[in-house]
């Protein structure tokens, strides 16, 4: 989800909530007799209101707004679900004769590669660590930010401080071979129980690598 998109959500929920609030709240003070709002009821037209649903727009309104509401929520539900792919990245190489002076020393030779075969090849890297069972890896854009997103399963035992270091190292190797682009790698690790432990539900930990 692109984070204009999470704005969208996130005011859309704000003004029905309220909304609701307003609607409770108004309630509420009718069923107490605050004053005020029994004085708004009473300069109510009532046999102009107890009519509206006789006059010849009211159903092509309501058959409007159901239309309309029907169409925003397929469109923002489709949004939602659809996940976007990060552009092709661009991978510099080292000019030799600058050997040794950091991310400056890109040179103009430059190639592109599909995120998604970065996440491919970080997850087989990681697969090969003592004690993981399996990775998954995404080329994705989460909340605007190209992501390379890595879900790990390994045995219980496995060395959480020595992995750590590992998928730190790698990310270390993704801002290399992509300096000048913006992307972060996320690596969410689930432990898995050992054979005869009940399974709980949380046995998970996420590591969250900005390169």
């Amino acid at each position: 989800m692109s984070r204009n998109l999470a704005t969208l959500n996130r005011v859309i929920v704000f003004i029905v909530g309220l909304i609701l609030i307003g609607v409770a709240a108004y309630a509420l003070a009718w069923k107490f007799e605050v004053p005020l709002v029994r004085e708004w009821v009473s300069r109510y037209d009532r046999e102009v209101t107890a009519s509206v649903p006789t006059f010849t727009w009211w159903p092509w309104l309501l058959t409007a707004v159901l239309v309309a509401a029907i169409v925003f929520s397929a469109v923002l539900l489709a949004l939602d679900l659809t996940r976007r792919r990060p552009h092709a990245l661009q991978l510099g190489t080292r000019d030799p004769a600058a050997q040794g002076v950091g991310h400056s020393a890109v040179s103009p030779v430059a190639l592109t590669v599909d995120p998604q075969a970065l996440a491919d090849g970080l997850a087989a890297e990681l697969r090969t660590f003592p004690g993981v069972r399996s990775v998954r890896g995404r080329a994705l854009i989460e909340r605007g930010l190209p992501t390379l997103s890595l879900t790990v399963i390994a045995s219980a035992g496995i060395d959480v401080v020595a992995f750590t270091k590992t998928a730190e190292g790698q990310a270390d190797w993704i801002a290399d071979v992509t300096a000048g682009e913006v992307l972060a790698v996320s690596v969410r690790l689930h432990l898995a129980p050992t054979s005869g432990q009940p399974r709980r539900d949380h046995e998970d930990s996420e590591l969250t690598i900005d390169a």
